[in-house]
């Protein structure tokens, strides 16, 4: 090996400058961190769409024919808007559907409804 000339940096890994793999570090840090924040974005979501709820509620209601089918598509619903934890008059979606189900899935026969929350 030759040594480095009065000045240079010593190489840590023989042939990159103790600046450069410092940089190189750095860069990868930066990298993993910009990682980590987009993945928390990604798993924590981005809420509950209080507004579309009160959609999936106001159009279970005013609904008529397939009872068992109106409730698959309410669960749907309200599945879709992340709602499932959010509280409704002092419940939750989750636990206020399962009560639905409760009720209505014996009358649905081969049509039973699943609680997608």
């Amino acid at each position: 090996r030759e040594k480095n000339a009065p000045g240079v940096a010593a190489s840590l890994s023989g042939t990159q400058p103790v600046h450069v793999v410092a940089m190189l570090r750095l860069a990868k840090l930066c990298c993993t961190a910009v990682v980590l924040v987009v993945a928390a974005i990604c798993l924590h979501g981005c809420g509950c769409d209080e507004d579309a709820a009160d959609t999936c509620v106001a159009t279970w209601a005013g609904t008529s024919g397939d009872v068992c089918e109106n409730l698959k598509n309410y669960v749907q619903c309200i599945d879709s808007t992340s709602c499932c934890n959010q509280e409704a008059s002092g419940v939750t979606y989750k636990v206020s559907i399962g009560f639905a189900l409760d009720i209505i899935n014996p009358t649905c026969g081969e049509k039973k409804v699943t609680n997608l929350c």
